[in-house]
């Protein structure tokens, strides 16, 4: 999809699978797959831009539980706004 896009001139803005290792249903065969994916999105070709939501959303390589609801899965408002910021200024430059 993403090398259809770009064959088409579309930019091609991707975002990485959010941090869960704290969530209840976590395990070893999710967290590995969720990085092999994550590794491949960032080295995609046809990317034009990686919003890495899983860097972006841990602190010294660790899932960030202040940014997350209280499932551990999904971002909560603190969490948005620091991805809604990088967005805003990385990707809708003023």
């Amino acid at each position: 999809m993403y090398d259809l896009a770009r064959k088409n001139g579309a930019k091609v803005y991707a975002l990485t699978v959010v941090p869960s290792e704290n969530f209840a249903s976590y395990n070893n065969f999710y967290g590995t797959r969720a990085e092999q994916l994550n590794s491949w999105i960032r080295s995609n070709k046809s990317v034009t831009k990686v919003i890495d939501y899983n860097k972006l959303l841990k602190t010294n390589g660790k899932q960030n539980k202040e940014l997350f609801a209280p499932d551990a899965l999904h971002p909560n408002t603190k969490g948005h706004t620091v991805l809604a910021e990088y967005v805003k200024k990385n990707i809708f430059k003023a």
